[in-house]
């Protein structure tokens, strides 16, 4: 029952992000940043009361909330890391952040990054319990490898390679959970978690989620039939979304 439980779950993160791929336009096919994308009517007021920029905001955030004690609340605290850093992603940037816009701009790239930093996580702990379906097919950990250290390092190391800009704030965060999870196990924890990730990104790598997508009037025509694309009347985006050969799919 848990294989099939894991399996279904692993299955439905990535569908998700196949469903997603039409809604939005992505970076590569859009120029102009946040206002490119989003389109002169939107804005963001609270990155304009924000001085220091989105970042700060998620990082205040994050040093502010309780200090995980066991490997359900580290969960919990990494998964509100990587929605903070989609969130952040989307944010206009203000001057003197030195982050990028739009890494996994859309609904699309963020939830494959997702994705990515959940099977990862959920990779490590099963190296270790050894209860579950493999989605990377990753050894057994040695016994006492901490779970909590695996988790913080599967979770950094993915929102790293998804988020680099960002970087330097992931790198803030785990230094801070290493700093509190005991010494029993926790370099182990921390090899399984950097294994569990990279064996992910590498699954991933030639997904074509990087694929550049088509221009209006230029690669495409839109139209008014149904299933045809046409452009959002208030961003003007003019490229979209296409699902191509294996995007999306495991390789």
């Amino acid at each position: 029952m848990r294989t099939v439980y894991l399996r279904r779950a692993v299955s439905g993160a990535l569908v998700v992000t196949g469903v997603c791929i039409g809604a939005l336009a992505v970076a590569q096919g859009v120029t102009g940043g946040f206002d490119g994308f989003w389109g002169s009517k939107y804005s963001s007021r609270a990155t304009q009361r924000a001085p220091n920029g989105a970042l700060a905001v998620a990082e205040a955030e994050r040093r502010s909330r309780p200090v995980p004690n066991d490997a359900r609340s580290r969960l919990v605290r990494w998964n509100q890391i990587a929605i903070d850093a989609s969130g952040v992603d989307h944010t206009p940037i203000q001057e003197g952040e030195s982050r990028v816009f739009g890494e996994q701009l859309g609904p699309g790239r963020s939830s494959r990054a997702m994705a990515i930093v959940h099977i990862a996580i959920a990779d490590a702990v099963n190296a270790i319990y050894g209860r579950w379906q493999s989605y990377t097919q990753i050894e057994g950990a040695p016994r006492g490898a901490s779970v909590e250290a695996a988790i913080a390092q599967a979770a950094h190391d993915t929102l790293v390679a998804m988020y680099p800009s960002q970087a330097p704030s992931f790198d803030d965060a785990l230094t801070e959970d290493m700093e509190q999870i005991g010494a029993a196990g926790k370099e182990v924890g921390s090899r399984v978690g950097r294994q569990a990730a990279q064996l992910v990104l590498a699954e991933r790598r030639s997904d074509r989620s990087d694929a550049i997508d088509p221009r209006m009037d230029v690669e495409f025509d839109p139209g008014d039939d149904p299933g045809k694309w046409r452009q959002d009347p208030i961003s003007q985006i003019r490229s979209r979304s296409a699902r191509r050969g294996g995007m999306w799919r495991r390789s």
